[in-house]
């Protein structure tokens, strides 16, 4: 019981620890898949089934519903809060610039590649 006490206690100073380390993200509307609608700050990606009328481009995802920032981190540590809803399965993670936006949906995983 002590350590779980001890543990509660502690919660809201890991909190803040996490929080120091906090990043701001912006997703780059050109990186988006066509069933994503990014915010104008970039902020919101809200999924739709409708595919939506977006120039093509080759940093444009194709086959995988993924959308990258529009800064990346070369080190150190980053926190970020996300909240999601309206889907019953979501991935949300880091990967890197060349990742594959075209052809094969197994190769646009993100999480994926030799790099």
């Amino acid at each position: 019981i002590n350590l779980l006490l001890f543990i509660r206690s502690q919660v809201p100073v890991t909190k803040k620890l996490f929080q120091s380390y906090a990043s701001e993200v912006v997703l780059d509307p050109t990186t988006a898949h066509p069933k994503l609608i990014i915010s104008p700050k970039g902020d919101l990606a809200e999924y739709t089934d409708t595919w939506q009328e977006v120039p093509e481009n080759p940093s444009r995802f194709d086959t995988t519903l993924n959308a990258i920032s529009r800064q990346g981190f070369r080190e150190g540590r980053h926190y970020w809060e996300v909240q999601v809803s309206g889907k019953t399965y979501w991935e949300i993670g880091l990967t890197y610039p060349s990742i594959p936006r075209k052809g094969r949906e197994e190769d646009c995983w993100l999480g994926r590649g030799d790099e």
